[in-house]
């Protein structure tokens, strides 16, 4: 392009001057050494062999065709077997602009996936400037494949949906399988606008490969039936946080994983009549060159193929602790939220004090735990006695009442009769859950702040979301118990709000509050949750949380929503939007001067708003917008 502005420029320049002589002769010039002979730019770089061939023409051009011409080449390979025979001389038939060099090869030589380097030189006393007069490609002869149709992919870390992939089958092999370029679509539809693919950097094919008793794998030996080996692939996503792109690697290839047992995540679920796989699961490290990775390698459901025309039952459940209920009688009970797939017959839920969820799903199914028992999704409300550590397991089960599928939720249970909670007075709270899932504007109050005895730091607002809401309207709001709204301030970096039911209900069941902090305590400790920015901040009195770092539910929500946030016309979150605001009666300028608010607002309570938190988010914390 350079050269063409060039020219482009000095034309301007001769006209100009043309308009002004009348005598000047115009020679065109001419590109010293465009006469010659050349390769095309458009030859590629790596040639397909077929196995039922034996030659291959590599096209050579030239500019001058008047007569007849034979050029002489240089020819390097890397094949010192034989299989390819390349001729050191081209002929030009007079007037042909081009000629062909044809290739031979031996594919008994050569076999399938054997790849050779191949370099062709033009004599430089014939060459042109203009195209290669040097072309170096790859030949082989790739293995056949066929395809299967279109299967259905899903990877829960990254995606809440599943879509279609093409998947191929091995001719040769019959035990070998690849999707084709199975990250492409999802990482560029998405709806929310979070990816911007496709991913230029994505591998184009996911192969994988049944494993068969008596064969190994790194060295170990494969025992059982069913099990499967990927090979590692390339998604395409970069890691916000280090910049680095995440892999799917088999357990194989680490070795504090490299033990038979530490394999059986990665599995076909079910077979065809026609002897083909249904569904196949790999459970993945996602993981990033030099930095590490997240270990999904014992995890079921993260990775799902289901091959076309395999029609899979739903029997998938979820469960999700949504907070405690204290009845008139001061009886405490710890609530959940229930899900299940549109095949499933019934759940049973359960919990005890462990720290092994397979022990639990032993004791519902065996009956040693006692379990709960719901035929459509829902609340579930459990009995609270002993304080501790709990696991909650929902199991799903078909019409035959077979055990299909299992999901726990993990949480805290202090018990006993309860803290001692002192009045600190009237706050002056700015709400910031209840106006992201709705569109009505935050509003400013004053509520009642208590404080725990034995935990300073620990405060709780008393009926926020009662009659002093000034969106509530009469009937709106729980008036059998007070409803309190914890905020845990102990570390006054890290502040978090543990998931708990608010108290009122504008139809679509119960509101429930948490902090996204508190979500990722699953998984991560407290000061790696506050280093990466998630946590709320109590400074100067006045506590306050990061955009997005609130999370919201209604009891007909399948999932928390983001709270703490407003978004640009483009739905997109705004940087320091967030409205939650709690000052302390300490940090007010009299707690006297802050009135309760009781005038009432009309408001649209029919439309619902918000984003959906993603699953993977929770393992990816780094996309929060700090304030």
């Amino acid at each position: 392009m350079k050269k063409i502005n060039l020219i482009l420029g000095a034309l301007v320049c001769l006209f100009a001057f043309s308009a002004c002589t009348e005598e000047v002769e115009y020679t065109p010039a001419t590109l010293e050494g465009a006469n010659g002979v050349y390769f095309p730019s458009t030859s590629q770089a790596s040639v397909a062999l077929k196995s039922d061939a034996n030659t291959y023409d590599v096209q050579i051009c030239r500019t001058d065709t008047a007569a007849e011409q034979t050029v002489q080449l240089t020819v390097e390979t890397n094949d010192t077997i034989g299989a390819l025979q390349i001729p050191d001389s081209v002929t030009f038939a007079a007037g042909q602009s081009s000629a062909n060099l044809t290739i031979n090869y031996d594919f008994e030589k050569m076999g399938y996936g054997t790849e050779f380097a191949v370099q062709v030189s033009i004599d430089p006393a014939v060459a042109s400037t203009v195209g290669l007069s040097s072309y170096a490609f790859t030949v082989s002869v790739p293995e056949p494949w066929k395809s299967l149709g279109m299967a259905t992919f899903s990877d829960t870390y990254f995606f809440l949906d599943s879509y279609k992939v093409e998947i191929q089958q091995n001719e040769l092999d019959s035990t070998y399988f690849r999707l084709v370029y199975p990250y492409h679509e999802a990482f560029e539809v998405d709806d929310d606008g979070y990816f911007g693919g496709p991913w230029e950097n994505t591998d184009e094919y996911l192969y994988f490969q049944l494993l068969q008793p008596g064969s190994s794998l790194a060295g170990v030996p494969i025992t059982m039936n069913d099990l499967i080996y990927f090979e590692p692939f390339m998604t395409g996503f970069t890691h916000p946080s280090y910049g680095v792109d995440m892999e799917l690697i088999h357990p194989a290839h680490f070795s504090s994983l490299a033990a038979e047992s530490n394999f059986t995540y990665n599995k076909v679920l079910s077979y065809q009549e026609n002897g083909l796989p249904a569904v196949v699961q790999i459970a993945p490290m996602y993981y990033m060159d030099g930095v590490g990775g997240f270990n999904y390698t014992q995890n079921e459901g993260v990775v799902t193929i289901v091959f076309p025309g395999v029609v899979v039952k739903d029997y998938s459940v979820g469960i999700e602790y949504t907070g405690r209920f204290t009845n008139a009688s001061d009886e405490t009970f710890a609530d959940f939220n229930v899900a299940m797939g549109e095949d499933v017959a019934s759940v049973k839920v359960g919990m005890a004090i462990s720290a092994d969820p397979n022990a639990v799903v032993a004791g519902i199914l065996n009956g040693s735990i006692e379990a709960v028992e719901i035929t459509e999704a829902g609340t579930v409300r459990y009995p609270m006695a002993t304080p501790g550590e709990y696991i909650a397991v929902a199991i799903s089960f078909d019409a035959e009442g077979n055990a299909k599928e299992a999901a726990i939720a993990e949480f805290e249970y202090v018990g006993g009769s309860g803290p001692v909670w002192n009045s600190l007075g009237m706050g002056q709270y700015t709400e910031g859950f209840v106006c992201c899932r709705f569109n009505v504007q935050p509003v400013s109050y004053a509520v009642e702040v208590q404080e725990c005895e034995d935990k300073p730091g620990l405060y709780r607002m008393v009926n926020p979301y009662g009659e002093a809401y000034p969106h509530n309207q009469a009937g709106d709001w729980d008036t059998s118990k007070d409803y309190y709204l914890e905020i845990n301030a102990e570390d006054p970096e890290g502040v978090y709000i543990e998931a708990q039911k608010l108290g009122f209900d504008w139809g679509y069941g119960m509101f429930s509050a948490s902090s996204y902090a508190y979500m990722l305590m699953a998984n991560y400790d407290l000061e790696t949750i506050k280093a990466a920015g998630y946590c709320g901040k109590l400074q100067d009195g006045v506590i306050t949380f990061p955009t997005q770092g609130l999370l919201v539910t209604m009891e007909s929500d399948d999932g928390w929503y983001y709270a703490n946030v407003a978004y640009d016309e483009n739905n997109q979150p705004i940087p320091g939007s967030g409205s939650f605001k709690l000052v302390l009666p300490s940090a007010a300028k009299s707690s006297k001067s802050v009135k309760a608010v009781v005038n009432k607002q009309n408001v649209n309570k029919k439309k619902t708003s918000g984003q959906k938190i993603k699953k993977f988010e929770r393992s990816l914390p780094q996309k929060f917008q700090k304030k």
